[in-house]
């Protein structure tokens, strides 16, 4: 053992180092009491099993790789790669403005591993950025898949929903179980997310981001972020879908209908709204919006009221922009 990693609700994890072979790893394990009761912890031993059996059947670039499990006393434990870098959230909450075609990349790499986790029959039933780590060279790796194909509905000590409902899809919320669709929406929320800095579905309290789930639909992303255009909204939709056949068939086919609507290109516009000719000579890329996404990223600590401000702000800053913009008499619209 070299270093403690982190705490959480399901074990601790530490940075190791195998002396036979020289790597360094990461050991994920329930230390003896851990958990405060037998059957608490056993519940957190089986989860981390069932990690290990879903993660064993697949061999990916973009997934985690496990190289031991095993016991040592009564300690139970994962013995799994070592990844330097940060968990996507950390890197949306951070300093990180992720372009499009970057957003694109990440994107299809998650969706690829996805489709091998599940032509091999394993749900990973939490994507969500805390379970994405992206490394210090751009690559992306999918990881926790403690309760993969894991029955919806089975409950921790305290009576809560093994998961996160903020990301949970619509059959998985009503427990109608779930399938590869499932991890489609859960990663339409997190391409949201990464678009605007806002959860789809909202925060609060666990019952009304489950309805709003089930029978609301989400602001259009570019109704947050102006600089998101229409046709990426159409994409992001038709993953969001609360009928998974009306979702995309695959994380493949969802990562290329976002790649293409990236590459696709926008209009000028004359084009698009019959502007004068002033407005004529600049793309939609070159008018996006000049203020930093950080700036209206949700934060844990922020309340309503003062996300509300911040929009506010940020409305009356593109009016600004746009009527400064423009040399000549817009025409009346």
């Amino acid at each position: 053992m070299i270093e403690q990693l982190g705490r959480g609700s399901m074990g601790v994890v530490f940075k190791a180092r195998d002396p036979l072979i020289a790597r360094e790893v990461a050991i994920k394990t329930v230390p003896v009491g851990y958990g405060g009761d037998t059957e608490r912890r056993a519940s957190h031993i089986e989860r981390l099993r069932r990690e290990a059996l879903a993660v064993g059947k697949l061999n990916h670039p973009n997934i985690v790789t496990i190289f031991d499990v095993g016991e040592e006393g009564d300690s139970f434990y994962i013995a799994m790669e070592y990844l330097k870098g940060k968990t996507l959230d950390r890197a949306i909450k951070g300093d990180v403005n992720f372009q499009f075609e970057q957003t694109a990349e990440i994107l299809g790499s998650i969706a690829s591993a996805l489709d091998h986790a599940h032509a091999h029959e394993v749900i990973h039933r939490d994507i969500k950025p805390s379970n994405l780590f992206l490394l210090e060279d751009g690559t992306i790796k999918v990881t926790d898949f403690g309760i993969a194909k894991l029955p919806l509905g089975t409950l921790t000590a305290e009576g809560r929903i093994v998961g996160s409902p903020s990301y949970m899809s619509p059959e998985q919320v009503r427990g109608a179980g779930v399938s590869a669709g499932s991890d489609v929406f859960s990663l339409g929320v997190v391409l949201y997310i990464v678009l605007t800095g806002k959860k789809p579905f909202g925060g609060g309290e666990v019952p009304d981001i489950i309805y709003r789930i089930v029978h609301e639909e989400p602001p259009p992303p570019s109704k947050i972020n102006p600089a998101v255009p229409k046709n990426i909204d159409d994409v992001v939709s038709k993953a969001l879908e609360k009928d998974p056949g009306k979702r995309f068939k695959s994380a493949g086919e969802f990562a290329l209908a976002f790649e293409n609507a990236v590459a696709k290109p926008r209009p000028k516009k004359d084009e698009a709204t019959g502007g004068d000719e002033a407005s004529d000579s600049a793309t939609s890329e070159e008018r996006r919006m000049p203020f930093d996404m950080d700036r209206y990223r949700e934060k844990e600590s922020r309340d309503s009221s003062n996300i509300d401000r911040v929009f506010q702000e940020i409305t009356t800053e593109i009016r600004s922009f746009r009527l400064n913009g423009n040399k000549k008499k817009r025409k009346k619209r």
